[in-house]
């Protein structure tokens, strides 16, 4: 892009991390850089272009390697914490909707960063947008939600998380049906605990009776299938990744009072690019 270590530091206006001084190679940012927004904004940017790059590289491999096979076959996978706008860990970076849009067939994001109440959970409004930004021709589906009720003190079920669970998942039903969400996959169907990993992630008691969540699924399930899609968006924010070191959590930090303040006055807001990814720092 810039032609060598020292022009592209100039374009930056900050040194590149280096393992050791003067070395040719450039080592990995740290999270610091990656978490809050500084004076490395613009080396920041190139290093998620790459991450970009890298990721539409080697998922898009394993997409065609199935398809080779198998053409008819939708390929995604779980995405973890991926278009979380609430995300800003310094020990984990998400992968970005942006760098998959050209690799996977589905929008699959997991969503344990929506547990809470419904401001919380409101957020996945969000989520559905940018992957819209990055690709709407793309369903979108929550790859994996759930809530633990274990108490380990009591090892049983705590009556305060199950009566949780069961008005999260109807906060959840009604973000997928705001936002025009496709599917979701619950973790997971027989509720007990699970060895090894020290939870109770279930929808149904071990004897098959219900669960206050059982019945909010029962109830909500069918209404979410024949929720009619909301309506074309009336309401454009402009975003821009590389005005902020954090990403799509520096992104959300700017967009997000105009997007619920839209939202809340009857819109349907949605997102466009000010400017694309890696488009500043080519000037």
């Amino acid at each position: 892009r810039y032609g060598d270590v020292t022009a592209a530091e100039k374009r930056w206006g900050v040194p590149a991390p280096r393992k050791e001084t003067n070395s040719p190679s450039i080592s990995l940012l740290s999270m610091v850089q990656l978490t809050r927004d500084g004076e490395w904004r613009k080396l920041v940017a190139d290093y998620r272009l790459f991450l970009d790059d890298l990721l539409r590289g080697k998922y898009s491999a394993a997409r065609q390697l199935v398809r080779s096979i198998d053409p008819h076959h939708a390929v995604s996978f779980r995405m973890s914490n991926a278009g979380d706008p609430l995300y800003n860990w310094d020990a984990a970076l998400p992968f970005d909707f942006y760098g998959l849009a050209e690799a996977v067939d589905i929008w699959a994001p997991e969503a344990y960063g929506r547990i809470g109440d419904w401001e919380r959970v409101r957020a996945g409004d969000f989520t559905a947008a940018y992957a819209r930004l990055c690709d709407a021709s793309k369903p979108l589906m929550w790859a994996e939600m759930g809530y633990s009720v274990w108490d380990l003190n009591r090892m049983a079920p705590d009556p305060e998380k199950l009566a949780f669970e069961g008005r999260y998942y109807a906060d959840f039903y009604r973000m997928m049906t705001e936002s025009g969400a496709d599917g979701i996959f619950f973790w997971w169907y027989p509720g007990g605990f699970r060895l090894g990993e020290n939870s109770d992630f279930g929808i149904i008691n071990p004897d098959g009776t219900d669960r206050p969540v059982t019945k909010v699924i029962r109830r909500e399930g069918p209404q979410f299938l024949k929720a009619r899609k909301p309506g074309k968006p009336d309401y454009w924010i402009a975003v821009d990744r590389d005005r902020d070191a954090r990403g799509l959590f520096g992104m959300y930090e700017t967009a997000n009072a105009e997007f619920w303040k839209a939202m809340t006055e009857g819109h349907r807001p949605a997102l466009k690019w000010e400017r694309k990814p890696g488009v500043a720092t080519l000037r």
